[in-house]
């Protein structure tokens, strides 16, 4: 899930005016009757009861005795001064306040992201680190860490929105459908950044760059080139397995590069060992590009 794409979500959702898709509390009314008064369901099947026995009930018969009492649910409901109708429009007050707010923290987090998006901070998707200077590559747990606890409160009062939407009879309506909209790809990178976000956390917003870097080097996760009882690896085995077999550290130099080129290239050397020099030199990329 590209970070422009959830941007754009919030976007089309501040645009859309939501707060202007909420009914009028007349409106609500009717809609809560029918989905959870459940007149709607009642007329349904009450129908096909009578189509299966018109010899005893007719469909017009039918349809008159459940408007009848649907009515009587509707005036009770906006009954002027009535204690119901008083609590109803606490409810609509209170989905009313839910939008706000859902309007304020998408506001903050739409900020957030389109700065880290022009400042290239974090990569156009929360995938693997991606090359890039080291200070954007400390900057990328923090700025991940600050998107994961706004998502985190987006999600929060959508669902509460939500929620109340249900409870209100309003899910077919296009302001459930405006809300689900912003919630769905806020649900992608809130998953995506999780390991992520729990690991900038870690690190703070003051961080140590040996403690950033330690992180990183435990995200760099490829297939053991050992074929031993563990099939992953992270970047510090690799440092590991690389001083131990081959005695060389990184970044490597020249002198290294070449021996490792030459495992691949030249010489009997055993397809294990040319799959380790393989990764060596990838990781050594991955490395000049992104520790200090």
């Amino acid at each position: 899930m590209a970070l422009q794409e959830v941007k754009t979500a919030i976007d089309n959702y501040l645009a859309a005016g939501v707060g202007n898709l909420i009914l009028p509390i007349d409106q609500i009314i009717e809609l809560y009757v029918d989905n959870v008064g459940g007149f709607k369901e009642l007329k349904e099947k009450a129908e096909k009861i009578a189509e299966e026995h018109g010899d005893v009930v007719t469909k017009e018969e039918v349809d008159e005795l459940i408007a009848e009492e649907r009515k009587k649910a509707v005036e009770e409901l906006k009954k002027e001064g009535g204690q119901v109708k008083k609590e109803f429009e606490n409810k609509v007050n209170e989905l009313k306040a839910g939008v706000a707010e859902i309007k304020n923290v998408a506001v903050e987090l739409g900020k957030e992201l389109g700065k880290s998006i022009a400042d290239a901070v974090v990569p156009t998707s929360l995938g693997p680190v991606a090359p890039n200077p080291i200070s954007s590559a400390i900057r990328l747990y923090i700025n991940v860490s600050r998107i994961k606890r706004t998502v985190d409160g987006v999600l929060m009062v959508t669902s509460k929105t939500l929620g109340m939407i249900t409870e209100l009879g309003l899910d077919e309506t296009p302001l459930a459908s405006s809300i689900t909209a912003i919630a769905q790809p806020l649900v992608s990178i809130k998953e995506q950044a999780g390991s992520k976000g729990s690991k900038a956390d870690t690190v703070g917003e003051d961080p140590n760059p040996a403690a950033g870097y330690e992180i990183m080097k435990k995200d760099y996760v490829i297939d053991n080139p050992g074929n031993s009882a563990w099939p992953k690896i992270d970047g510090i085995k690799i440092e590991q397995e690389t001083k131990s077999k081959f005695g060389d550290s990184f970044p490597l130099n020249g002198g290294s590069k070449l021996k490792f080129n030459n495992i691949i290239n030249k010489g009997n050397h055993s397809q294990q060992d040319k799959n380790w020099a393989t990764a060596i030199l990838k990781y050594n990329d991955w490395h000049v590009q992104n520790i200090k």
